[in-house]
């Protein structure tokens, strides 16, 4: 069985076709879908990293509520003078207020340490302790110690020794 001139057209047509075909998606149809895969996979990309600043704003809205907590300013200061006020409040009197090391300086928050010594009567004791608990911008008691000056005293007095800490955000005063 020969073929016909006719058939044998056909048939090299049909061959041209497949292999231009094959061709022309190996150098086209081929680098565009790799590309069209690529803009996919950057359009879910896009996404992810939407949704994770989302996340974020709605983490940085929910510590604004925390905002009146904070201090102000970054400076030390400010803390002293706040302790020194509200021991003569309570009636006490302030030995010493000294700063201690600043932690957190490369962080969104940094905490202000204060070392505080202080005599007085129970009950002024009780007012100052009182006073620092509830002072806003939030000063905490981190450590506490009670003791009579010496032995032989006999007044009433007691010796106060306090650990403080104070936060303040990185949007604050510069040191």
């Amino acid at each position: 069985m020969t073929l016909g001139l006719e058939t044998k057209k056909i048939l090299l047509s049909a061959a041209i076709f497949l292999v231009l075909f094959a061709l022309g998606w190996k150098i086209f149809i081929r680098a565009d879908m790799r590309a069209f895969g690529n803009v996919k996979k950057e359009i879910a990309g896009y996404a992810e990293k939407q949704a994770t600043l989302k996340e974020i704003a709605g983490l940085e809205n929910r510590l604004q509520s925390y905002e009146p907590f904070l201090s102000k300013t970054r400076q030390a200061d400010w803390i002293i003078e706040t302790v020194s006020r509200l021991a003569a409040e309570a009636g006490l009197n302030l030995v010493s207020a000294t700063p201690q090391n600043f932690l957190g300086e490369n962080t969104e928050f940094q905490k202000i340490s204060l070392s505080v010594e202080a005599g007085g009567g129970y009950h002024s004791l009780g007012r100052f302790v009182e006073k620092i608990e509830n002072y806003r911008p939030l000063i905490r008691i981190i450590g506490l110690r009670v003791s009579r000056p010496n032995a032989q005293d006999t007044s009433g007095n007691l010796q106060l020794t306090l650990s403080l800490a104070a936060y303040t955000s990185a949007q604050g005063a510069p040191q």
